[in-house]
């Protein structure tokens, strides 16, 4: 599914540690870095790689903001939404970002 080089990657990580479990974060770095983001399939893969289940995985990927369950667009804006970051305008930040580009948060751009 990945590349040679990704897939030796993956190995050296899975000798790394001594529970599979630990590795899960760089080894969804990895999957993510080959394929764009992290389908059914990957995720799968990735299970079945480290002797875990589709569960296991797929709650790590959901919880993390980080990894994406769908393709993304070239450039990916992230904008901090904690309530520190609110209080100072991020709001109004997130209102131009939308209005410049013509799109909703969580879109992608046709170009």
């Amino acid at each position: 599914m990945f590349s040679a080089e990704a897939e030796k990657k993956i190995d050296e990580l899975l000798a790394c540690y001594p529970q599979a479990r630990s590795a899960m974060l760089p080894i969804l770095y990895i999957a993510q870095e080959e394929k764009g983001y992290l389908s059914d399939d990957v995720i799968e893969y990735v299970a079945g790689r480290m002797g875990l289940t589709y569960m296991d995985v797929l709650t790590t990927v959901s919880f993390y903001t980080m990894f994406y369950r769908r393709p993304i667009g070239q450039y990916n804006i992230q904008l901090c939404t904690n309530v520190s970051c609110w209080l100072c305008g991020s709001d109004d930040i997130e209102r131009h970002i939308q209005r410049k580009l013509g799109i909703k948060v969580g879109q992608t751009t046709p170009d």
